[in-house]
């Protein structure tokens, strides 16, 4: 039994629904009834039961006796957590940019939220070279960024490497990987991923065409795709969100592009008036890039495979 699995047992019981307790926990389905599952193995019984069409849930006796347990244990979780640092809250503030902020970390912050961890979150989204500047001005504690820069005091450190998808309305190409040849570069939404896929965009694509349009925040993305025949060629993290919301297909391409790094940024001198913070929301970073949720954002289903 872990605290993932008295989550999802609770966020159930809330919501009164596999679905909005889903939701609640930025995970999906799925995921919500394979914690329930084995959470019942463990403890031996069934808490849940659904009812007719899977849309209403009922407790079972025995889930109705474990509710309290489960508040108990969530709230004892807690208070060991706050113990093991005996320290009060302390601020944590994050520079990164757009896409990161909102596709890849949205989940890391929601869990140090959840967990009530001793640290007050602070999230600044700007581009991704002023963060260099916030944090060697001592404006931000971390930064996340996706292009490298010099720096005397700061560390850039490789965090992730996603691989890029071209992404588009159901039905818009043949099934299986497409080449960039096949790609109309009119139709293009076109989004800034740095100097790297600028060249190989430019191997494939005449520079003097002008695409559909040129946006340099991804979250203006779905504006522009969802009434249109447009494409995109995005990171992985994005594309699985395009492809949860339906009408919208992945695919892989025969001559890619180069992944997409994630740097991050920390100040070569460490946080002397913030170690533990620092400390704690490393802990955090480390536990999502190998968990679950972050590995579950990594799959995704090929336009290929799903015709």
């Amino acid at each position: 039994m872990n605290l993932s699995e008295i989550e999802a047992f609770l966020a159930i019981v809330d919501s009164q629904s596999i679905t909005k307790a889903a939701e609640t926990l930025y995970l999906s389905q799925s995921t919500i009834s394979h914690r329930l599952k084995s959470l019942e193995k463990e403890l031996e019984t069934t808490l849940i039961i659904r009812g007719n069409g899977q849309r209403t849930i009922y407790l079972t006796p025995k889930g109705e006796e474990f509710v309290q347990i489960a508040r108990k244990w969530a709230a004892l979780w807690r208070d060991t957590q706050q113990f093991k640092t005996d320290q009060a809250f302390s601020s944590i503030t994050v520079g990164s940019a757009d896409s990161l902020n909102l596709y890849l970390f949205s989940n890391l912050y929601n869990r140090i939220l959840n967990d009530q961890a001793p640290i007050n979150l602070q999230i600044r989204t700007q581009q991704c070279s002023y963060n260099y500047m916030l944090l060697e001005n001592r404006e931000i504690d971390i930064g996340f960024t996706v292009t490298q820069f010099r720096y005397k005091n700061i560390i850039t450190t490789p965090l992730l490497s996603e691989p890029m998808f071209l992404v588009c309305r159901l039905n818009s190409y043949k099934p299986g990987p497409i080449h960039p040849s096949e790609l109309d570069p009119r139709k293009e939404l076109y989004v800034t991923w740095g100097s790297e896929y600028q060249r190989w965009h430019d191997y494939w694509w005449n520079p003097a065409i002008n695409p559909y349009i040129s946006i340099n925040a991804p979250s203006f993305l779905f504006n522009f795709m969802r009434n249109s025949d447009c494409w995109s060629i995005m990171p992985i993290s994005i594309a699985k969100v395009f492809e949860n919301m339906g009408g919208f297909e992945i695919h892989t391409i025969s001559e890619p592009p180069p992944n997409r790094i994630c740097y991050k940024l920390t100040h070569r001198d460490g946080n002397p008036e913030n170690p533990n913070g620092m400390e704690i929301f490393d802990g955090y970073l480390k536990n999502f890039l190998s968990s679950e949720e972050w590995i579950e954002n990594c799959n995704y289903s090929i336009a290929s495979s799903s015709k």
